[in-house]
């Protein structure tokens, strides 16, 4: 797997730094039930002013049984969603490991690109079932000039990787792996608003397979919600299977139409549907068609996202900063095919042409040591005596076989040579 090779790269990168050792290589043996994390984000504040700190922390809890940590690598993604004007991006200054809760031997940290590697040596660090472990904190700077806007963060999946002490991949869930703040610079009156936020269950995915999309709604007004509709803009190669679940979370019926893969819910008249923040609104499934043979990325994200409240009130609907889903063809390339023997210009028949192509390959490799063939094909289909080189001898029994078959003769230039030569 690709981030497989990135953990090891980055492992390595802090074992050169530090001079510790790595296990052996990553191992592909099935992950054992015992192994799981669920991934959550905290956040310091959920409203910041320009020019203050916020810290995001990555959290782990143990499921499913203890957990036993060797080594992971973890990248926070962030960008902001909505704004009335032009808003710089969050400034990281800091990556601070949560050694209180798990010691490392080696640590790497790049906050350039928001990344950061660690290795707890052969003895792990054990995560406990239902025990959370804060695991790495990501400290920004908000802009002095920040709008009034909402900075979102996640974890990205497709660099994120955590293994035991033996190498084995710890397998995680992204549950809640999500979060954001709201910068408030005091020139205008808070606005009601939520932010929808579209996150896939898996980030790669082979042609053939199923996923899922959860829906979240966050934010502090969220629980007077009465109402919401959106869209999905999955590419519409990837075919819908319609809503995994057909309710939100607390229960409120969904309405979801396939077609434009829009999804709708509403309260009764005058009462709030009551989501807590991060609340999942909805669980639609997804399938990447089986015939679709080739590696790419896909994007997609929640667009025509309208929420009142509970008074008949629009309340602004922020949508999260697109996200990215990759389809991995792991399938074998399909093999060339031998081509025809005695084909040496590639126009699929064997007579005179193709023995003069020869005779002329011939010619110009004795002169000038330089082939008149550009494709590898015509090399091995001129070579009919198979004697790994090109020359009359080659020619001589193309004419012989395409005089063959002139008079009246089948068969293939293999079969001629074995019956008939």
């Amino acid at each position: 797997m690709i981030i497989k090779k990135k953990l090891a790269a980055a492992v390595a990168a802090v074992c050169v730094l530090t001079s510790g050792v790595l296990p052996n290589a990553l191992s592909t043996q099935a992950i054992g039930a015992k192994n799981w994390l669920d991934l959550s984000l905290k956040v310091s504040s959920n409203n910041v002013k320009p020019g203050e700190k916020v810290e995001v922390t990555v959290v782990a809890l143990g499921f499913n049984g203890d957990s036993d940590i060797g080594g992971m690598q973890i990248k926070l993604n962030d960008g902001y969603a909505s704004s009335s004007e032009k808003a710089e991006g969050l400034k990281l200054v800091e990556i601070r490991h949560g050694e209180d809760q798990l010691p490392a031997k080696s640590v790497f940290s790049n906050t350039d690109y928001g990344e950061f590697a660690m290795w707890s040596g052969v003895e792990g660090t054990t995560i406990k079932e239902t025990q959370n472990v804060d695991l790495v904190t990501y400290v920004y700077e908000v802009p002095e000039n920040a709008a009034n806007t909402t900075y979102g963060f996640n974890v990205d999946m497709s660099y994120t990787f955590f293994c035991d002490t033996d190498g084995e991949p710890i397998d995680f869930e992204r549950n809640f792996s999500y979060a954001n703040i709201e910068i408030n610079n005091g020139d205008v009156p808070k606005e009601k608003q939520v932010t929808i936020d579209a996150v896939p269950y898996l980030y790669q995915v082979s042609p053939g397979e199923e996923f899922t999309v959860d829906v979240a709604m966050r934010g502090d007004d969220a629980p007077d919600v009465a109402g919401f509709q959106f869209k999905l803009n999955m590419p519409d190669y990837i075919e819908c299977l319609g809503l995994a679940e057909t309710t939100t979370s607390n229960g409120t019926a969904l309405t979801f139409n396939p077609k434009t893969r829009e999804v709708a819910a509403a309260s009764q008249i005058g009462e709030p549907i009551g989501f807590k923040s991060d609340d999942k609104i909805a669980k639609i499934r997804f399938k990447v068609p089986a015939d679709y043979f080739q590696s790419s990325t896909v994007t997609f994200g929640v667009t025509d996202a309208f929420v009142s409240d509970s008074e008949g009130n629009e309340i602004k609907a922020v949508s999260m900063q697109e996200n990215r889903l990759q389809i991995v063809d792991d399938s074998p390339s399909p093999s060339e095919p031998d081509g025809l023997l005695g084909d040496a210009n590639l126009d699929k028949k064997v007579d005179s042409s193709d023995a003069s192509a020869v005779l002329g390959e011939y010619s110009e490799l004795a002169t000038s040591g330089k082939s008149t063939f550009t494709v590898p094909q015509q090399k091995k289909n001129a070579d009919v005596n198979f004697d790994g080189k090109i020359d009359s001898k080659d020619a001589s029994d193309i004419l012989a076989y395409y005089s063959f078959c002139s008079t009246g003769g089948k068969g293939t230039m293999e079969e001629w040579i074995a019956n008939y030569k």
